[in-house]
């Protein structure tokens, strides 16, 4: 449009020669300064959207495939390509992760390998045609691939048989702890139970004139402590304690340690090899005066001992655990004015709970009681991820109000001085207590023991199941009234309960021909019930 008035006044000029005129309404001035819409440019920067990629997390038993379905998204999904990788290659090696399927409905194949368990994250990148990509991770939990089911009895052929403690390792292989043949010819019993049920190991250890099992604790690895109270000679009554630890295969870490503590008559009530190879025992002076934590170098040369308490009357070792830091926090109970291996002084009001705190160097670090208007006895520890979560039984009121004379109680601690929660309860025929306590995966509480306790002869078992906030879940009674039956440890490990106790009662569709037998059942978490 501009071009063609320039022109015309081009010619104008050139026909009338040059214009000398001054009026200024002859000369024009184009100032239309629009520019021509065909010459507009195109600004549209519009790409294809980035291609997405959806799956949830799962968890599975080890050596087993997990089929993880996968939603992709894309203006054109039939070219977008899915791969995966592992964070964890010993879990998922390489070829361990197969992808198939076309458009948007894909699918993994994961198959970790044989007899490894653990948590990994898989990253999943979804790639489009134009090189665009959309990624997601998920998580997948392998756990323990267990195939043993139902219940086992420990029956040695004579009266009395007893286990008090069940553990597991990394690997899921289980360890029983404590005694057949009750009395003068009783001895320590140790063994270790596969994934299949087989029997690995089995050690029995003898003494003049009785040795009674008490609790043992295994590491990761595999290599297990007990302790044990027993008679060394055949020539007095005297007692002292007896500390027995085994490799993973059953042979022995260091040599057997038998003693008393400042030659008064004591014994074992726990022993653990830590991680690191160290190996702790808690004892008893037999007459309740004192308790006494121990620690030893892989090599058996005692690294410190510790007066855990002494004073008052009463004063018993229950149990210890080794936390993740290294630290030893123990539990028991007294009575009196209890004085701590800091000279620190304690008073109870009747019978108190305590737990005492140690460095791996053997340091006093934190002590509390446990008290309410009645008698309170703990008897375990075990860390959670957020706290420790400690359990026994009460008289009196620490989580609600008594359900019986006697309660079970558990409760959560974020440290050793913060009470997260507490809570206590029972059946209301007997007494109630919890022996032995473990954590789930996912934090839920287990807590098993006896309830309806009338006396050595009629008992029930418990197996109770709490929230991570400490709400009762379900309660499991186990035994028939009249009978006696008991709890006294339990182990989570591949989504089963390992549970061991002592029963004179059928149990699991197995009975006991010979009085006493100590049984080991597996669990369902879900509610309790023998698998």
């Amino acid at each position: 449009m501009r071009t063609a008035s320039l022109l015309s006044l081009a010619l104008i000029i050139a026909c009338n020669g040059p214009d000398t005129d001054t009026d200024t309404d002859m000369v024009e001035t184009d100032t239309d300064t629009d520019t021509d819409s065909d010459t507009d440019t195109d600004t549209d920067t519009d790409t294809d959207a980035l291609p997405t990629v959806a799956a949830a997390s799962d968890e599975g038993p080890a050596g087993e495939s997990i089929d993880i379905a996968v939603t992709l998204t894309d203006e054109d999904v039939d070219t977008v390509t899915l791969d995966v990788s592992s964070d964890d290659t010993a879990l998922f090696p390489a070829g361990s992760l197969v992808v198939s399927g076309t458009g948007a409905d894909r699918t993994i194949a994961a198959s970790p390998a044989a007899g490894v368990t653990g948590m990994a994250t898989l990253t999943l990148t979804a790639t489009d045609a134009a090189s665009q990509t959309g990624d997601t991770t998920i998580e997948l939990d392998i756990y323990v691939n267990r195939s043993f089911t139902g219940a086992v009895l420990k029956d040695s052929g004579f009266t009395g048989d007893h286990l008090h403690s069940v553990d597991t390792d990394a690997a899921g292989n289980v360890y029983t702890c404590g005694y057949v043949n009750l009395g003068a010819s009783g001895t320590t019993h140790a063994d270790k139970t596969g994934l299949d049920g087989t029997v690995a190991w089995t050690n029995n250890e003898t003494a003049a004139i009785g040795n009674i099992g008490r609790r043992c604790r295994v590491n990761a690895a595999g290599q297990l402590a007990i302790a044990s109270q027993l008679k060394a000679t055949g020539g007095d009554n005297s007692q002292s304690l007896g500390l027995y630890t085994y490799q993973t295969d059953g042979t022995e870490y260091f040599a057997p340690k038998v003693f008393k503590f400042g030659g008064v008559d004591s014994y074992g009530t726990q022993a653990a090899i830590a991680d690191d190879g160290s190996v702790y025992v808690l004892a008893d002076t037999l007459s309740g005066g004192s308790v006494h934590l121990v620690k030893y170098a892989s090599n058996g040369n005692e690294e410190w001992s510790k007066t855990v308490v002494t004073g008052g009357t009463s004063n018993r070792a229950a149990n210890f655990m080794v936390a993740s830091d290294g630290s030893v926090w123990v539990v028991g109970f007294g009575s009196g004015t209890l004085t701590d291996s800091d000279a620190g002084t304690h008073v109870t009001q009747d019978v108190d709970g305590y737990i005492a705190v140690y460095s791996s160097a053997g340091a006093l670090t934190g002590f509390e009681m446990i008290s309410s208007t009645g008698p309170d006895y703990l008897a375990d520890i075990v860390e959670g991820d957020d706290g420790v979560y400690i359990c026994g039984t009460t008289q009196g009121t620490l989580g609600a109000a008594l359900v019986s004379s006697q309660d079970w109680v558990v409760q959560k601690r974020t440290d050793i001085s913060t009470v997260a929660w507490t809570t206590q309860g029972g059946e209301t025929s007997g007494n109630n207590a919890c022996i032995g306590i473990d954590l789930g995966h996912d934090g839920t509480v287990y807590a098993v023991g006896y309830a309806n306790y009338v006396d050595g002869t009629n008992a029930q078992s418990h197996i109770t199941s709490l929230t991570a906030a400490g709400v009762v879940n379900y309660s499991k009674i186990g035994g028939t009234p009249g009978t006696f039956t008991s709890a006294a440890s339990v182990s989570y490990s591949g989504r089963d309960l390992l549970v061991a106790g002592t029963t004179d009662a059928e149990i699991g569709g197995l009975t006991p021909t010979n009085g006493k037998d100590g049984f080991l059942i597996v669990a369902d978490p879900v509610d309790g019930s023998i698998r």
